[in-house]
């Protein structure tokens, strides 16, 4: 090792949301932190739904010697088949499939699933989550951005459609499903429409990322994108997250798949998400898998929380909107965790003075803010303008 090994180092940026929620910790009570994307309740604490819960309990109490040995690289069949199960209802396609760290860890392995078919490019909707950039980036695809937001910062097919037919293929084009973030702003039917039926004579396949499932329209109105997409035939990978719609944030339980046009092509497509997982983190965490499973041995209980937990959230965010002047309020029309305002870096600047954080593409948290305190929030809000 020579002196100065690690001062050749480039300086590397630190993760934006990661860093502005680290100093709304550190500025003490009194905060507003509307940064990192979890489901708070109005006591302040993180949302825990009772059945996973109770799943946590039933695993943890039949846990025994024999669950602390390595686990299998594709996952737990049985969790593999309850998620599958969740993400296509129960007219399910010929898929391949894999246990992933999280919603990230399906990402992260699709995007070189992609790479090792030959992909060389992709295409990304901005503004889009901040890590989706880095993911593609480091899986080698060549990125183009284009926009997802009209004049009017509503969603628009347009340049995607334009930047598709352009874009010599194979390309791989990466989509939200619901509750995008960080803008909570989702497609129509009728875009969905649109977007397909370009697609479906191109040679392109789409990376659907459904990280909030059963956050929007409820578990099966959001497969409504994933039905379009399959009934036009475009090849589809799909990356699938228990974080939001089962609280398990840090448990790491996500699902890498692969749509598929035979059961022929299952096996090769499974080793090669295996091998790709052996060489990032070998396998994915059991315990999360074990909890999704006892979870859904009773799914109607789950959906009934779930649909609670969302009817909270949306209650949130019609109130905030009833709070804001009248040009915002077609920006906080959506669904999810998230909303986000052109705030320029000074307002930031001054609303994280008055203890009010949001990270710096201006994207609001909505379920981080209890709701006696949403009134609070949109009079800061409002002071900025």
């Amino acid at each position: 090792m020579t002196k100065n090994s690690f001062q050749s180092l480039p300086l590397s940026r630190p993760d934006p949301i990661f860093a502005i929620a680290a100093e709304a910790k550190a500025a003490g009570p009194g905060v507003l932190d509307a940064t990192i994307g979890v489901l708070l309740g109005d006591d302040g604490k993180p949302v825990i739904l009772e059945s996973v819960l109770q799943a946590m309990e039933k695993v943890t109490k039949d846990f025994t010697k024999n669950d602390f040995t390595y686990p299998v690289l594709a996952g737990l069949p049985a969790y593999r088949e309850v998620a599958e199960r969740l993400i296509f209802g129960e007219a399910q396609p010929s898929v391949a499939s894999i246990a992933t760290t999280g919603g990230t860890g399906a990402l992260s392995l699709n995007l070189r699933l992609a790479r090792r078919m030959g992909i060389e490019r992709a295409i990304l909707l901005t503004p889009s989550w901040v890590n989706h950039k880095n993911m593609i980036e480091a899986a080698g695809l060549t990125l183009t951005e284009v926009s997802y937001l009209d004049e009017d910062l509503l969603p628009t097919t347009e340049p995607l459609i334009v930047a598709a037919k352009a874009m010599p293929g194979p390309t791989l084009i990466i989509l939200q499903s619901g509750c995008h973030n960080p803008t909570g702003r989702d497609f129509s039917a009728a875009q969905w429409k649109e977007i397909t039926d370009a697609l479906s004579s191109l040679s392109h396949i789409i990376l659907l990322d459904l990280a909030y499932q059963g956050w929007a329209e409820g578990i099966a109105g959001d497969r409504l994108a994933l039905g379009l997409i399959m009934k036009s035939k475009i090849p589809v990978l799909l990356a699938w997250s228990a974080s939001k719609n089962h609280g398990l944030y840090s448990f790491r339980t996500g699902l890498a798949v692969a749509v598929l046009e035979s059961e022929k092509e299952r096996v090769s497509v499974e080793q090669h998400y295996a091998s790709l997982s052996r060489t990032l983190y070998s396998g994915a965490p059991t315990m999360g898998q074990m909890i999704v499973i006892e979870v859904q041995k009773n799914t109607g209980a789950w959906e009934k929380e779930l649909d609670t937990a969302r009817e909270i959230l949306d209650t949130r965010r019609k109130l905030l909107t009833s709070l804001l002047p009248d040009e915002w309020k077609p920006l906080l029309a959506g669904h999810g965790m998230f909303t986000q305002l052109p705030l320029s870096s000074d307002q930031l600047q001054t609303l994280k003075k008055q203890k009010v954080f949001l990270t710096p593409d201006g994207r609001i948290n909505i379920s981080g803010i209890p709701t006696e305190k949403i009134e609070l929030f949109a009079r800061h809000l409002t002071s900025v303008l």
